[in-house]
């Protein structure tokens, strides 16, 4: 009752803190399969000269009386595969290593129960969250005892772990995370009973599948390094299985994973682990990788800075160094000994396939969050190393890394809330747009959506693939404005780099300048220091 309580607790103070800081991101907008967004990936001319807009489309393929569709746009394309049925259509992938499952199904119902409004579907984050803390605290609770609840909260404050519950669009790492957990607490009473049960078997069979299913590459690198890991670990093992049991989890197993065939293995490896890159590039990423997750651990707040538009962040790194430290100490604590039981050293050795195996990959930052949770089990082992701290002052220590952690959390949530990506921002351009009978506008700033934040009743063009599909140049600016007359313009604060275009005010008016069009300036959100700005071309 006490664990059940901090839980909701701490859920609470999320919720109100965090859940509706970020604004909805153009894949949230596909969430539940109710909308699909609208894409601009070209512009071209007619032979009267005048500009026209080409949208994402789907190849049809014919399949009996089906009819498959398979989304034409190469890059960032969601959905990616629809099957057709007369006049409907079902998702069979979210994207080319997503399955449907968690991003469409789920939330379909879910929003049919509750209505579909952004604070129905960010709701859905909310108890991932409680989902999460609530195995967490359990797995915690089989190893040590007084720290779980410091070691929870030092893990759900870590910046680089926390951003992961920030928009619904992230939604399967977290739901994934809690996915690992399930699994390590059954291999662990597999390996102290030294029994596999026909329960345990089929449980383990499809909560694999659905790791598979909600995030094939990183989750296939999990369940690898869980499979690879647990063969060392346990050679010897009682199987208590019955044959239905085993039929029917890989039954489920088939189902769950069977959307992935249609997409093409190679051209998944090529397109996604290389990031579109040729294969010599893999004898690089190690490095890459290294530097990703060093700078994750140690400075993530000061690059989301540079993500938000702000600047390499230096002010956080007095908070988020000491921070790092801690964390590591779960590096140096989960390497086993000896006389260690085998579910530790079982974890240890995931961890370590798991690195092992995301450095031939092009990964970023967040994708060690994977891992995370069993780090930071061992931070107290990590620590007592040190002959000399009493397990008193390692408690401090977390509880002092947990202070650390907020600092930097309450220092990202006001930069978030004075940057393009904020919620309540948006909110505004909304609430302008619906006042002034604005039903549509032109997205130049980036991979943002209005559909939940307007209650439906603004249209959103996002040239976000165009822009980044011939790079955001004066000339595809330029394009884009010719082929945008008459229309609302949304435009941001220019950025050096990060999730959106970077095409600024500034920009637009300089070309227009150069080349005769007329901009006029409608509204700066906010006044002062804008962030996003509205204007239509005359």
């Amino acid at each position: 009752m006490k664990r059940f309580m901090v839980i909701i607790v701490i859920g609470l103070i999320f919720g109100i803190r965090y859940l509706f800081l970020m604004t909805v991101m153009a894949e949230e907008r596909t969430i539940g399969g109710f909308y699909e967004p609208l894409k601009v990936v070209d512009i071209n001319m007619d032979a009267s000269g005048n500009p026209f807009l080409l949208y994402e489309t789907f190849i049809k393929k014919k399949i009996g009386p089906f009819e498959l569709l398979t989304n034409s746009n190469e890059e960032d394309s969601y959905p990616k595969i629809k099957l057709k049925l007369g006049n409907k259509e079902y998702i069979l992938l979210f994207a080319d290593y997503v399955g449907p499952i968690l991003q469409i199904y789920i939330p379909e119902i879910y929003m049919k129960i509750f209505g579909r409004s952004i604070y129905s579907i960010r709701s859905i984050l909310f108890f991932i969250f409680l989902f999460f803390l609530f195995f967490y605290m359990k797995l915690l609770e089989k190893f040590w005892k007084m720290e779980s609840i410091y070691i929870s909260l030092f893990l759900i404050t870590f910046p680089l772990f926390g951003m992961e519950f920030l928009t619904t669009c992230w939604m399967s790492h977290p739901f994934i995370f809690t996915l690992e957990i399930i699994i390590i607490i059954k291999l662990k009473k597999v390996i102290e009973e030294d029994v596999l049960h026909s329960s345990d078997a089929f449980s383990l069979l499809v909560i694999s599948a659905l790791i598979l299913h909600i995030h094939l590459l990183t989750g296939g690198a999990f369940l690898l390094s869980v499979i690879l890991s647990f063969l060392i670990v346990k050679k010897d093992i009682t199987m208590k299985i019955k044959p239905l049991s085993i039929i029917g989890g890989c039954i489920l197993f088939l189902i769950l994973i069977g959307p992935f065939f249609l997409i093409s293995p190679v051209q998944l490896f090529k397109d996604v682990v290389l990031r579109g890159g040729s294969l010599h590039r893999i004898f690089f990423l190690p490095k890459s990788a290294i530097i990703h997750y060093l700078s994750g651990i140690f400075a993530f707040p000061s690059f989301l800075e540079v993500f938000l538009g702000k600047g390499f962040g230096t002010k956080y790194l007095l908070f988020s160094i000491p921070s790092g430290l801690i964390l590591s100490f779960g590096f140096l604590g989960i390497i086993p000994k000896k006389k260690d039981e085998k579910s530790k050293k079982l974890i240890f050795l995931i961890s370590l396939f798991y690195l092992v195996i995301t450095l031939f990959a092009d990964v970023r930052s967040y994708h060690i969050n994977y891992i995370l949770p069993f780090i930071s089990l061992f931070i107290p082992s990590g620590l007592k190393k040190f002959r000399f701290l009493s397990d008193k002052v390692i408690k401090y220590i977390i509880i002092f890394g947990i202070f650390l952690n907020i600092i930097q959390i309450e220092m990202l949530r006001e930069s978030i809330k004075n940057s393009s990506l904020s919620f309540s921002l948006h909110k505004e351009v909304a609430e302008y747009l619906i006042k002034n009978r604005i039903n549509r506008i032109n997205n130049f700033a980036g991979r943002t959506d209005f559909v939940f934040i307007s209650k439906e009743k603004i249209e959103v063009r996002d040239f976000a693939p165009f822009f980044f599909g011939r790079w955001v140049s004066n000339q595809a600016i330029f394009l884009s404005l010719i082929a945008s007359k008459g229309e609302v313009i949304l435009l941001e604060r220019f950025r050096r780099s990060g999730y959106t275009t970077g095409i600024s005010l500034e920009m637009v008016l300089d070309i227009a300048q150069e080349t005769g069009l007329k901009i006029r300036v409608l509204k700066k959100f906010p006044d002062d220091n804008y962030q996003l700005a509205l204007v239509r071309i005359e």
